[in-house]
């Protein structure tokens, strides 16, 4: 998949939403990982 022009994409929120999703995602993965041991 190829990304719009970065100077386009900057100034929309998507940016911020895609970031905000992978620090949930990462998070519940650590959540999933601390559960473990």
């Amino acid at each position: 998949m190829q990304i719009l022009g970065v100077s386009t994409f900057d100034k929309t929120p998507l940016t911020q939403l895609i970031a905000q999703n992978q620090n949930i995602k990462e998070q519940n993965l650590w959540n999933l990982f601390d559960a473990k041991t």
